[in-house]
């Protein structure tokens, strides 16, 4: 319910911005998009120069800089965040690093 209500909102936002920009936006593949990654893949990953949603999550992802943390360092995540999945939750790799 949550995913789809905020791609609902990003869809709107790639409306309102095609509007001022009709040049550099395209707005046709909104039809076909059903998910976020769906959206990220279209938009998101090559506005920010990636060529997919998955290489998009893996290099922007926080995880790649947890072995460079060097004093003690609180983490706060919700558990329950409906938008989460359980690999945004590496407990064993945080428990287990060394400062």
């Amino acid at each position: 319910m949550y995913a789809q209500r905020f791609l609902r909102n990003l869809k709107e936002k790639v409306r309102l911005k095609a509007a001022k920009m009709p040049d550099k936006i395209d707005i046709k593949p909104l039809k076909k998009i059903k998910t976020i990654m769906d959206f990220d893949d279209q938009y998101t990953a090559p506005i920010h120069g990636f060529k997919d949603a998955l290489t998009y999550y893996k290099e922007c992802s926080s995880i790649r800089f947890v072995n460079d943390i060097t004093i003690p360092t609180l983490i706060v995540n919700a558990i329950n965040d409906p938008f989460l999945s359980k690999e945004c939750y590496p407990v064993d790799l945080l428990n287990n690093h060394n400062y």
